[in-house]
């Protein structure tokens, strides 16, 4: 099995804190800075695991998983995100090309669950919370 991630958030601090935490679960990490160089990044080589911000300059997380969808749709594309607001429920997943939304703080169970069923196992649109757990939890500029 391929053990590479993807990370896509434009917040140095949690794009950093979010490689920390999937080389921790063995994964080989690369990162970008926004949804444009997240692209350019995955076409150059696509990886198994995409987690990605939701709002960022010159691309979104919604338009990158989008084009991550449709490029390598086996691709386990997470959308990891400090708007409480945003769950779409199972048929606004599959338009978006999204397999879960986590919310921040990062629930580890949960993520570590996603990660071990993969696309095969998700169960789309199930509710996330924060647990003990929990990373990433402060609130940044534009997330």
């Amino acid at each position: 099995m391929n053990r590479a991630a993807l990370i896509i958030d434009d917040d140095p601090m949690c794009r950093a804190l979010l490689v920390e935490v999937m080389e921790g679960l063995g994964y080989e990490c690369r990162s970008a800075r926004d949804g444009e160089d997240g692209w350019r990044c995955f076409q150059e080589e696509p990886a198994p695991v995409v987690l990605t911000d939701l709002r960022m300059p010159k691309s979104d997380g919604l338009e990158l998983a989008r084009k991550v969808r449709a490029l390598a749709p086996e691709t386990l594309v997470l959308l990891v995100t400090g708007e409480q607001g945003f769950r779409p429920g199972p048929e606004g997943l599959a338009e978006t090309g999204l397999d879960e939304v986590l919310p921040k703080p990062l629930n580890m169970k949960r993520l570590r669950e996603i990660l071990q069923t993969g696309r095969s196992g998700r169960r789309r649109g199930e509710a996330t919370g924060p647990t003990n757990r929990a990373i990433g939890g402060g609130k940044h500029a534009g997330h």
